[in-house]
């Protein structure tokens, strides 16, 4: 009986011991998947694997590649700045947590990209275009695989964004209207379209969004036909929209709350940012070099719901205001007055720091003429 037990023991050992073998495979397996840090291997050629895209009209394009071809390069990602090209046309974009920022002046107008990795050969990308070519706003959903990936190509899109919305609230520094209304005519998951009417002018417009499940809202962009790029958020019963950067449109600095149905609406909760002073820390140059910044603090004066304005003070004050691309932790658009010119950047805020990465169409840099600037509280 002793001898049967010391087997029993034996093998329950064994058991124990390769299933614990066994366990850490597995933990080991979903840790490289779900928490993959993409930031340490971004570089490299990136084909497009699959395509959406809704230009204003209504036109909506859809399968592998969809005769578009785009291609995109991640060439070097160093100290928060990210070097690539799309199409041959090179830009230089930003890494804030897990989220890669990028703009693209490409034949026509510009190309505004938001995306994050699905697996370590798998980015998905929202974007939107101003093709001025054929004076209309484009919206897309792009899969960007390397090395032959075949990615998963179910969306998580379980709010509907169609329909009418109109104007709850609006807040501008220099308004330009006074009414606006939008109707997203056409949506397939994550891109649609529709018509936009200020006052008495209506333009065609292209939205694309992703679901943040952390959050439980849809967070994008827009492009309407007057070459106006807006910031999204939405979530049940309401829409978030704001515009920094003046184009042939004339919008300036305005944030837009819309409804569908008043009864139903899910309000936002504020940043809860403001009275923190952040110190400069570090920042780095074009090169990815390291500049000091002691001469700089950061201060967020004012915050509302999504929406916040600011100030870097140093040598000189610059004037900022942004608003929450992602929450949790925080990810913003920013657009800094930097000069008398504006300067488009991303913010992420995590813990006490405070990173403020240059997203530039035409070389505008932060102030001192860094991409980066990182303030700690």
């Amino acid at each position: 009986m002793e001898g049967i037990n010391r087997k029993l023991l034996i093998v329950a050992v064994a058991l124990l011991l390769i299933s614990s073998i066994l366990l850490n495979i597995q933990v080991d397996k979903k840790s490289q998947y779900y928490n993959y840090d993409y930031k340490d291997n971004v570089e490299g050629e990136w084909s497009a694997y699959y395509v959406k895209m809704y230009d204003s009209t209504g036109n909506f394009k859809e399968g592998p590649e969809n005769n578009m071809p785009l291609e995109l390069s991640l060439k070097s990602y160093v100290n928060g700045i990210l070097k690539g090209s799309l199409n041959g046309v090179d830009f230089s974009g930003g890494v804030a947590g897990n989220i890669i920022r990028f703009a693209v002046d490409l034949p026509g107008g510009p190309f505004q990209a938001m995306g994050n990795m699905a697996s370590p050969n798998v980015y998905n990308v929202s974007a939107v275009h101003y093709n001025g070519v054929s004076g209309v706003a484009e919206s897309y959903k792009i899969i960007f695989v390397r090395n032959n990936e075949v990615p998963k190509m179910a969306e998580n899109m379980p709010l509907n964004y169609s329909g009418n919305w109109i104007l709850n609230k609006m807040e501008s520094s220099n308004p330009k209207f006074s009414e606006i209304s939008l109707n997203v005519a056409f949506q397939n998951a994550s891109v649609g379209a529709g018509v936009m009417k200020c006052d008495n002018r209506s333009a065609g417009f292209c939205i694309t969004v992703s679901y943040m499940t952390n959050a439980d809202m849809y967070m994008g962009f827009m492009m309407d036909d007057d070459g106006n790029f807006w910031t999204v958020a939405v979530k049940k019963g309401v829409m978030v929209l704001f515009a920094a950067e003046a184009t042939s449109g004339g919008v300036d600095s305005t944030r837009v709350e819309l409804v569908r149905n008043v009864t139903e609406m899910n309000i936002f909760t504020p940043l809860l940012l403001k009275g923190i002073t952040w110190k400069g820390s570090v920042g780095y140059d074009a090169n990815a070099e390291p500049q000091g910044i002691d001469g700089y603090s950061l201060e967020i004066y004012e915050e509302g719901l999504n929406v916040f304005h600011g100030k870097i003070t140093g040598p000189t004050t610059f004037e900022f205001t942004g608003f929450v691309s992602i929450s949790s932790p925080p990810v913003m658009e920013v657009f800094l007055n930097v000069g008398g010119e504006e300067v488009h950047a991303m913010a992420f805020v995590e813990g006490d720091t405070f990173r403020i990465i240059s997203i530039s169409l035409d070389g505008k840099r932060l102030p001192e003429g860094l991409l980066v600037m990182e303030f700690v509280s």
